[in-house]
């Protein structure tokens, strides 16, 4: 066994994944016994009772040293149907999401992680998939977020307890669906423009800043803003969607409809034959396009009448040309 890689894994590999010590005697002994490929699991319990199993994969080995392949699944059971939903987490070059992030995703949250592509660091926000299997091109909806305070109920302290290393994984084929992770490029200026386009919200681009920083972590922002149908002025909940835009809702947790509503109104003719009580706002409204036809008619025809008369102006302006002689040289 090759000490130096067993130490890479347990302080560097691991820690980053936000596992220190959870795994580090299982490994050694996988590594021992020089296995060609092994996995580690680590079962625990969550706040809310659901039952949750970390489950590290593809310990590969080439040549003297052992690799962390991956995937990294999360397996949470839930305790009333006994069904496993299942997260798939990619490693690249051993790194990825940690258990915290793994947690946050799981349930239901969407979080802000850069990733490296060719050299450079790319905007993206992650969330899973709303169907087991393969990834869809198709984004999903948006959904409700966890704040930060929330996902520290779901770190593997609490989750584990101790740092036990035994494995106590429970696999049950006919009711595990594995989940994928979408994710969803960005550019930080778009954002910042959805916060600008905010009816009535009195904020400095320092206060913006902060908004954004606090809703890529997961978190909630509180605002004031207009009402653009009625001019009120209301208390919003602002969070990250699912297409890097913003979720405004208010107190109570119900959608905000932020655009403003049509001045004109237009009957339904069905609900007209129905009500005979709406004829006075259906003859209104006939009164008001025969009055809007009759002004544009009006209109039309006085273009129509200074059009006549420029053409008029320019023929007499001609006429008068040609009868002026022109004055011969000297």
């Amino acid at each position: 066994m090759e000490q130096r890689n067993y130490e890479f894994l347990t302080t560097k590999v691991l820690p980053d994944l936000g596992l220190r010590g959870y795994f580090d005697e299982a490994i050694h002994a996988n590594m021992k016994l020089d296995r060609p490929q092994f996995d580690v699991s680590r079962t625990g319990r969550q706040k809310d009772g659901k039952e949750v199993t970390i489950e590290l994969t593809n310990f590969v080995k080439k040549g003297d040293y052992y690799m962390l392949n991956g995937p990294n699944k999360l397996h949470v059971k839930d305790p009333e149907t006994g069904q496993v939903k299942t997260g798939v987490f990619r490693l690249y070059y051993q790194k990825g999401f940690s258990f915290n992030e793994m947690s946050h995703i799981m349930n239901g949250g969407i979080l802000y992680k850069p990733t490296n592509e060719n050299g450079k660091e790319t905007p993206r926000i992650h969330f899973l998939a709303s169907q087991p299997g393969p990834i869809k091109r198709k984004t999903d909806k948006a959904s409700n977020q966890k704040t930060p305070k929330e996902q520290e109920a779901y770190s593997a302290e609490r989750v584990f307890g101790g740092k036990d290393p035994k494995p106590a994984v429970e696999e049950n084929n006919q009711t595990m669906k594995e989940y994928h992770v979408s994710s969803v490029k960005f550019k930080m200026l778009d954002l910042a423009k959805n916060f600008n386009s905010l009816p009535g919200l009195n904020a400095d681009q320092v206060t913006i800043e902060g908004m954004m920083k606090t809703i890529l972590l997961g978190g909630t922002v509180e605002a004031k803003i207009t009402q653009p149908s009625t001019g009120e002025r209301i208390d919003a909940n602002l969070t990250l969607s699912k297409n890097a835009g913003l979720i405004v809702k208010d107190k109570q947790g119900n959608y905000l409809n932020l655009k403003a509503e049509v001045s004109n109104f237009i009957p339904d003719p069905i609900q007209q034959l129905q009500n005979p009580n709406n004829n006075t706002v259906q003859n209104q409204t006939t009164n008001a396009q025969h009055n809007t036809n009759t002004q544009q008619n009006q209109q039309t025809a006085g273009m129509g009448d200074s059009n006549k008369k420029a053409k008029d102006l320019l023929n007499a302006q001609n006429q008068q040309q040609k009868r002026t002689p022109r004055k011969k040289r000297a």
